[in-house]
């Protein structure tokens, strides 16, 4: 029996494959748009200040500061942050 072909994105396992986007990387953006010379503590408090609600998971510095590294390398985050 072959296996049906499936889009990717659908079916089962696409959970157990990628890792989950990270739910504060809007935000952690825009803070370093804001915020050019920040450090990731910086990040981390104000995160924890003003977005951290119980529905998300709690972001641990860990975290954060692999999501700064990440936004950082991103080139559509290297141009925004040109100006």
């Amino acid at each position: 029996q072959p296996k049906i072909k499936r889009a990717p994105g659908e079916g089962e396992g696409t959970e157990r494959r990628g890792r989950k986007p990270n739910p504060y990387r809007s935000q952690v953006t825009m803070f370093l748009l804001n915020n050019k010379n920040a450090n990731p503590n910086d990040c981390y408090q104000w995160l924890l200040q003003n977005y951290v609600n119980p529905d998300l998971p709690q972001p641990d510095l860990k975290q954060i500061k692999t999501l700064i590294n990440n936004i950082k390398s991103n080139p559509n985050f290297r141009s925004q942050a040109m100006y």
